[in-house]
Parts: C-alpha cells; sequence; structure tokens
C-alpha cells in the first residue's frame, strides 16, 4: 500500500457521509503517549479492519517505523522526549535502500490544536493530514482512506454508520450525566465494556489532576502545568465528559500562553473533575456489586479452550485477543476465576504480552 500522492491536504472536517470506507489489512503506526487516548484509538481502528502498531513516543515512533513496513502513521503532536512534528521531520529525513517509503509514507497528525498556524507547522515539518481531538471516528477514516490506494486492502463492504453506531448504551452508562456515554461508546468503536474500563482508569490516574496542576503553578512550572492540563483535557474530549473538557480547555489555553489561571476557574475545574470521578466510582461499585451475584458454574473445559484460543490470539491480533477476552470475561463474572481474568485485562492495556501469557498460565494451572 502506497500514498495515493506526495501532496498535502488539510481538510479533514468536512462534511460527514454516511458510510466510511473499509480499511480492511491497512497497516497503522499510532504514536500517542496518553494511554487512555492510545487504547481509544487502537479499539476504533481495530472496528476499521487496521492492524495497528503502538509507539509511546516520537523517539519510540521514529524507532519502530524505521524496523517496520507501515502503510500510514497517526502522529500525536505534544509528547514527551520527542513531539510530533519533530518525529516527523527525522522521518522523513530518513534514507532506506529499500526505496522512498521514508519520504512517502503519509503522516497524520491528531492534533487538539487544529487552527491554520498549526497546519502550517504541520506541513512545514512533513506532515499530510491532520485530525481533530477528539477523534470522530468518521473522520478519521477518510483522513486515512484518503492517502491509502486499495492495493492491499482487503475487498470487503464499506463500513457503515451502523457498525460505528451500532450499540445503545445500556442503562448503568446511560445514567450519566457529566459524561455523554453514548458519544464516547461510539468514538471507541462501541464496546461498553472497553469503555467502562477506561473510565475506571482515568477515574484512578487522573482524580488528583488539578491539585497537581496547582503545585505546578505554585512552583512557578506553568509548562509542567500546561503538559498536564493538556493531557485531561485530551482524555475529557475522548471520553465525552463535554463539562470537564470545556473548562480544562479554558485554563490550559491561559496555561499555553504563559498566563495563570485564576482561583475561581480551577476551583470550577475541581468541582467538575471530582463531580465526574465521583460519577465513575459510583458505576464502577455499581458493576463490582453487580460482579459478585453467584452464576452459573463455569465450565473448565470450554474456559482452557477459550484460554487457548486467547493465547494465539494475543501472538496473532490483539484487536482479535481483546474482543476474545471481552467473551472469557462475561463467561467468569461472578465466578472465582474473575480476577484472574481481570489481570490478563491489565497486562494487556498494558501492552505486556509476555505478563498476559503469563497469568493465563497461572489460570490454567487453577484449572487443571
Amino acid at each position: 500500500m502506497s500514498a495515493l500522492g506526495k501532496g498535502v491536504v488539510f481538510h479533514s472536517e468536512e462534511t460527514k457521509d454516511a458510510e466510511l470506507p473499509s480499511l480492511e489489512g491497512a497497516k497503522v503506526l499510532l504514536v500517542e503517549d496518553n494511554e487512555i487516548n492510545r487504547e481509544f484509538a487502537v479499539e476504533l481502528l481495530g472496528t476499521m479492519g487496521v492492524e495497528v502498531s503502538v509507539a509511546v513516543d516520537g523517539e519510540e515512533g521514529v524507532a519502530i517505523f524505521s524496523a517496520g513496513e507501515f502503510d500510514a502513521i497517526l502522529m500525536d503532536i505534544q509528547m514527551p522526549k520527542l513531539d510530533g512534528m519533530e518525529a516527523t521531520r527525522k522521518i522523513r529525513q530518513l534514507t532506506s535502500s529499500a526505496g522512498d517509503r521514508f519520504a512517502t509514507v503519509p503522516i497524520i497528525a491528531m492534533t487538539a490544536q487544529a487552527m491554520a498556524g498549526d497546519r502550517d507547522q504541520a506541513l512545514a515539518a512533513g506532515m499530510n493530514d491532520y485530525v481533530s481531538k477528539p477523534i470522530d471516528p468518521q473522520l478519521l477514516a477518510k483522513a486515512l482512506s484518503r492517502w491509502l490506494t486499495t492495493s492491499e486492502v482487503t475487498d470487503t463492504a464499506p463500513v457503515v454508520e451502523a457498525q460505528i453506531r451500532r450499540n445503545v448504551v445500556p442503562g448503568a452508562l446511560s445514567s450519566l450525566t457529566t459524561i455523554n456515554a453514548e458519544v464516547g461508546v461510539d468514538r471507541i468503536g462501541g464496546s461498553e465494556t472497553t469503555f467502562e474500563k477506561l473510565l475506571v482508569t482515568f477515574s484512578e490516574r487522573y482524580a488528583d489532576a488539578v491539585k497537581e496542576i496547582r503545585e505546578l503553578i505554585d512552583g512557578n512550572n506553568l509548562d509542567g502545568a500546561e503538559q498536564r492540563s493538556h493531557a485531561l483535557k485530551g482524555v475529557a474530549g475522548n471520553l465525552s465528559a463535554d463539562l470537564l473538557f470545556e473548562k480544562t480547555a479554558m485554563v490550559d489555553e491561559q496555561l499555553k500562553h504563559h498566563q495563570l489561571p485564576s482561583t475561581y476557574q480551577l476551583d470550577e475545574l475541581e468541582k467538575t473533575l471530582q463531580s465526574t470521578i465521583a460519577e465513575i466510582e459510583s458505576l464502577h461499585k455499581q458493576d463490582q456489586n453487580e460482579a459478585d451475584v453467584p452464576t452459573a458454574v463455569v465450565d473448565h473445559k470450554v474456559l482452557m479452550s477459550d484460554l487457548d484460543s486467547l493465547r494465539q490470539a494475543i501472538d496473532e491480533d490483539l484487536i482479535s485477543a481483546q474482543k476474545q477476552l471481552e467473551s472469557v470475561q462475561s463467561r467468569v463474572a461472578g465466578s472465582e476465576f474473575a480476577e484472574k481474568v481481570g489481570q490478563i485485562a491489565e497486562q494487556l492495556d498494558l501492552f505486556d504480552i509476555d505478563a498476559a501469557k503469563e497469568v493465563i498460565s497461572e489460570l490454567e494451572a487453577l484449572l487443571g
């Protein structure tokens, strides 16, 4: 698969059509430092048939691309070690005896700052296109399909909107007032289970975010404060925590220009964050209580077969592995094996394949 052209276009905000083109078989490198945003993108791309490899910063992105073959790169802009702009420049400067893939691979920016000046900087760095954050499934698919030929894409029917927006969220999720769960589930490609899991991860890792921003400001580290507010804003956007996103964006914009947000703004942001966290924790507690209700006895032979399939999927395709894991989680819900399966999920979230397999082996030993 190759780029359709070497030009640069910045028009990802066009009006949505009813259908998404199939991207089955495309190999994409995702360069994103934020774990929650990364999993959002991986899940969504998986629903489009994309084979995804992951880098956690620009430096790793350059290294992984240099060693592999990819049809396109999705590049976050604001990252530690090496930001997206500089990583793109390095990729464009690389040479390869295998051909001109370093010069022609489509690089699509993922940015919450899609202003004219940002587009000019992206063009100058060697990027081809951009998608704005929070990511919209249709616009992301269009941006990718615009730069890819169909020579290596599996000839399948288009992914229609109903496949991306295929689920009505269950009662527990729909009761949330601080989060637009329906939009959030759509954004991740339709998996309520994964969406709830990311909500819990958010509540665990961002509960003290505003406190940390205050401390960084008090220490006169405005760049650090802006980095933290930027991360909070990005995750809030993907989770469709709209009010939290709005209030964080105002604080982030001021910090970006080295201006101090007011005490009132930070207080309001803290209130909104804690309201959001409280709802997520309440939802999680409800799920745990439901999980404690005894279920039918788990068939050991069936579970052993499921674990064998999961192990194979982990070796071959992490997207398939995640779907297989959801099936296993459903099978063991409320049983003595649920905790171990949860540990497998945790390791896969961290992309720690060896650790996930080790837990599978431990569970197989328990099953005898």
